[in-house]
């Protein structure tokens, strides 16, 4: 075996007496009988040290002379266990040993190994030495802590998600439930855990719903979503918007369902209505409401029924060769352009109005919005456009109707994507699912803000504070309408201030797993500027903490670099043209430079 291929972070022992191979041996113990039969004293000349040792503590094979032992190599805190599994070796309690433990680098800096150690003896059974392997798993301590932190976070989401989730056994039982779904169905958790899916499905709704299940269990889909009906514990019924997910077993067998309900009882109810109400409007259009109209175009001359007044807001006095400016007139600005528009089409094109709806503005300054609609396109003797003729209906109270379920629907919808899209995020990273867009992008600001807080010269601590907080740091996203995100263009004011909201939304989010640290606080204030322009609070100066500051302009580079559903990738320039010209004032100077540094010295570029 050659030394440069030996098995990285291993020790191995002498099997025999006689000369082992370089590369077999890192060291050995031998025991002064003379001074105390069962103490470690020193390593023995022929103790040989291989690289993958080497590389471990930091040390070459000079440093490790007669005077090396264990007590030198081990945390102290670590002593007493290490003599314990040693003493128990050299009593004959045991063959072989296997315990965790700490060394020391030469550096003084600590690392975490997994030890296994047998005792050696000669023909007459006195003890020879330890042969030991080592395997360095302090990167793997890292791993772990970062699942159960993301754990903490799934729990914490899961518990305080104002929907309904469960995970549900193959068998439909219930695993585990949220006191969101509790309430929706009216059972405490303990009652809930001890029945099964079906038990609270209304009847109506069983068929489907085991049809929904054997597409999944056939494979055609790994989630879905349908509306579904309950059945609570005092009897009554409960609407439903039901997404599932199925969970697989590491060899890809189904393991267990994850469940997100959201009550949509008052959705139903509206839902019906409005069809109740639309039945009546159409009843209603043969008797009132609707008016007529007639287009002379070559004249450009517009005759209106009576009804057409009223829908206008006018009196009846107009005269018809000034009826099409007064209609214009009245016609909502935003809408004049797309009326003119189909009015010019009708005459150029000699085809017939498509059906146009537009807001009017009354005398009183009242909006009411119409829907006109015309019938075939008349031509003269020499086949030119002649006349039209159609109808205009006053469609406000529907409208109004169709804003008010738009507006439930929206409320719905953000609240299930919020809790949905938590529970993906969450659960995509214990099992290794995706989530291409924020986890994407959380991961390359993180990769980016570790490197600046480096530059800057920050504890380790402070390093590793960033970069959980920049992996997690847009959570509170999932508050914000997926189609406000992805919306091209510029943002309403109220669609910007719910776009604010995230910051807070992450806050607590973040807060309620209780991570160690600041993370909860960096994350509220990675869209604060220094110089108190930023959200959600205003804070400035040293208000905000310097990981915030780093993460700042980590998030506002990676985003400029990144395409988005409204606009294409700007690169590094523009991204580090953006920071540099607010240097000083929205970011701080320093953490400007050493972002700089990263791309332009350190040739930086983020990883797929």
């Amino acid at each position: 075996m050659d030394s440069d291929v030996a098995i990285p972070r291993s020790i191995w022992g002498r099997e025999n007496d006689g000369a082992p191979p370089e590369s077999e041996i890192i060291f050995e113990w031998e025991f002064n009988h003379s001074v105390m039969p069962r103490s470690i004293t020193r390593l023995t000349g022929e103790a040989r040290v291989n690289d993958a040792f080497c590389e471990m503590l930091g040390y070459t094979r000079d440093d490790l002379g007669d005077e090396t032992t264990w007590h030198g190599l081990t945390h102290p805190d670590d002593l007493a266990e290490t003599q314990r599994q040693m003493d128990e070796l050299l009593a004959g309690q045991r063959e072989e040993s296997h315990f965790e433990k700490r060394f020391l680098r030469k550096d003084g800096t600590v690392i975490n190994a997994e030890v296994h150690s047998s005792l050696r003896r000669d023909a007459t059974g006195s003890p020879l030495y330890f042969a030991t392997t080592i395997l360095d798993i302090t990167e793997r301590g890292r791993v772990d802590e970062q699942l159960r932190q993301s754990a903490e976070v799934y729990r914490a989401m899961f518990d305080s998600a104002n929907v309904g989730m469960a995970q549900v056994g193959m068998d439909g039982t219930f695993m585990d439930v949220n006191q969101a779904q509790c309430d929706i169905l009216g059972y405490t958790r303990e009652e809930l855990l001890g029945m099964r899916i079906a038990d609270v499905t209304h009847p109506d709704s069983v068929a489907e719903d085991v049809a929904r299940l054997d597409r999944m269990f056939a494979g055609e889909g790994q989630s879905t979503r349908i509306d579904k009906r309950y059945v609570r514990k005092d009897g009554t019924s409960v609407w439903a918007d039901l997404s599932t997910v199925m969970v697989h077993k590491a060899d890809g067998s189904p393991d267990y369902l994850v469940s997100v309900i959201q009550d949509i009882t008052g959705k139903k109810q509206a839902e019906t209505a409005l069809r109740a109400s639309e039945a009546e409007l159409r009843e209603a259009q043969r008797i009132a409401r609707v008016g007529s109209w007639t287009w002379d175009i070559k004249a450009d001359r517009f005759d209106w029924s009576d009804e057409m007044f009223n829908l206008f807001g006018l009196e009846k006095t107009m005269l018809p060769s000034s009826l099409a400016e007064v209609m214009m007139d009245a016609i909502h600005p935003d809408d004049r352009e797309k009326a003119e528009q189909a009015r010019q089409y009708l005459a150029e094109r000699r085809k017939p109005i498509t059906p146009l709806e537009y807001r009017v503005f009354w005398a009183d300054r009242s909006v009411h919005t119409l829907w006109a609609e015309a019938g075939d396109l008349l031509l003269d003797v020499d086949g030119e456009p002649a006349l039209l003729m159609g109808t205009v209906q006053d469609v406000t109270e529907r409208k109004r109707a169709e804003q008010e379920l738009s507006e439930e629907r929206e409320l719905s919808a953000a609240k299930l994507a919020r809790s949905f899209a938590s529970m993906i995020q969450v659960v995509s990273q214990l099992i290794e699912a995706r989530d291409p867009y924020t986890s994407g992008h959380q991961r390359r600001v993180s990769e980016l803000a570790v490197l600046i807080a480096k530059r800057t010269g920050m504890l380790e601590s402070q390093i590793e504070d960033i970069r959980i907080a920049a992996l997690i740091h847009d959570a509170g996203k999932i508050s914000v309408p997926a189609e406000i995100l992805s919306k091209p263009g510029k943002l309403s004011p109220i669609e910007f201030e719910l776009i604010k909201g995230h910051s807070n939304a992450g806050y607590q989010i973040v807060a309620a797993a209780h991570l160690e640290g600041p993370t909860a606080e960096i994350v509220y204030q990675h869209h604060e500027r220094c110089d108190g322009t930023g959200y959600p609070r205003g804070l400035k100066g040293d208000e905000l903490l310097p990981e915030s500051k780093v993460l700042m302009v980590a998030d506002v580079v990676e985003a400029m670099m990144s395409h988005r559903p409204y606009r294409p990738g700007l690169g590094a320039e523009a991204a580090l043209g953006e920071i540099e010209a607010g240097a000083g004032q929205r970011y701080d100077t320093d953490v400007v430079a050493a972002c700089r540094g990263c791309f332009r010295e350190g040739g930086f570029e983020f990883s797929e």
